[in-house]
């Protein structure tokens, strides 16, 4: 409360900024504790970052919405990097048995998730499927791997509901992510 009534947000406040007391210099700004001058035109503040919303692979389009490997930010839109392809069986399919269906979350017979990611499941659960949270993202768009939901929760980036994934395992490597952004760019076929 700073000695007031009030509650006072440390992280954004001008006038105590990380701390009571703590005031910003003239024009300057509060982002998540720290003072900062404030962004130029044409960037915007994630964090305690100016970035350029329409080329900044981390915050493409929007604060926290990352490019996975194999996609780069053009005109706010995570596109398909030139030559990145994978297949669903070959490639994708693997990974997703590996390290989605451990621990039960998305296979078995009591699966911790309504979402199914078996062999026999998986493509039919993902592709133009919207998901059962997030005011029903698409999971999986073929082509556009910066509207597929299912990246956003690989990457941790732009995440509505619970956290990123795998929940109880490292986070995927880029190139597992790459393999995923290549499939979806190559239209995400059931190959």
């Amino acid at each position: 409360t700073c000695g007031s009534l009030l509650c006072i947000e440390l992280a954004s406040d001008v006038k105590h900024c990380g701390t009571c007391g703590n005031a910003c210099g003239e024009g300057m700004v509060c982002a998540e504790g720290t003072c900062l001058d404030p962004c130029e035109e044409g960037t915007t503040l994630c964090g305690t970052e100016c970035v350029d919303l329409q080329t900044a692979n981390l915050d493409c389009g929007a604060c926290g919405h990352r490019c996975g490997a194999g996609s780069t930010c053009k005109d706010a839109v995570c596109e398909c990097d030139p030559g990145v392809t994978a297949s669903f069986k070959a490639d994708v399919l693997p990974i997703l048995e590996a390290s989605c269906g451990g621990n039960d979350c998305h296979s078995g017979p009591e699966p911790i998730s309504s979402l199914r990611l078996t062999a026999a499941d998986a493509y039919e659960q993902l592709v133009s499927i919207g998901s059962d949270v997030c005011d029903g993202a698409t999971r999986v768009v073929p082509g556009k791997p910066g509207s597929s939901y299912l990246l956003d929760k690989m990457t941790g980036g732009a995440v509505c509901h619970g956290r990123r994934m795998p929940l109880f395992d490292d986070p995927l490597p880029d190139a597992a992510i790459e393999k995923f952004v290549g499939w979806i760019c190559a239209g995400a076929l059931d190959d």
